[in-house]
């Protein structure tokens, strides 16, 4: 009864092999050199960044008080 849904799945997996195996061809078969031009950032938008991923490890390394608050929320609400 669900084949439309099955449809759906099958169709999404071909629209996101074509988008990975595109990175893939990018990465491997574009000659060396081709747009290897270094991106410039801003000093404010590095620190942002840095900030960003010193929270995203914070929250690997110290999982329980994070987890805590989220189940909290979550008790809360229901």
């Amino acid at each position: 009864d669900y084949f439309w849904l099955a449809l759906l799945g099958a169709v999404n997996v071909i629209v996101s092999l074509y988008y990975y195996l595109s990175i893939i061809k990018e990465m491997y078969f574009r000659p060396a050199g081709a747009g290897g031009d270094k991106i410039k950032v801003e000093p404010l938008t590095r620190l942002l960044l840095l900030l960003l991923a010193f929270g995203v490890i914070a929250i690997g390394v110290f999982q329980e008080p994070v987890f805590m608050l989220a189940h909290t929320a979550a008790r809360d609400l229901f």
